[in-house]
């Protein structure tokens, strides 16, 4: 959906403009690759090691698929 009926919609359905803003702002920086960085919070958190989120989409595809 494009960014600009993304703000529409939440205004429409009463979402605070500041905060639509705020959210579009966040989707547009993740289209662009801007959160696009691996972190050893996961690792320290979880103990085990971080993934792209491409990698966990397609391992949680594969099993939604064959599951």
């Amino acid at each position: 959906m494009p960014l600009e009926v993304y703000h529409e919609r939440m205004i429409a359905a009463g979402v605070d403009p500041e905060f639509a803003a705020f959210a579009v702002d966040g989707s547009r920086k993740v289209a662009r690759d801007g959160n696009a960085r691996l972190t050893r919070d996961v690792e320290r958190v979880l103990g085990r090691t971080p993934r792209t989120f491409l990698t966990w989409a397609a391992d949680h595809s594969a099993a939604f698929v064959s599951g």
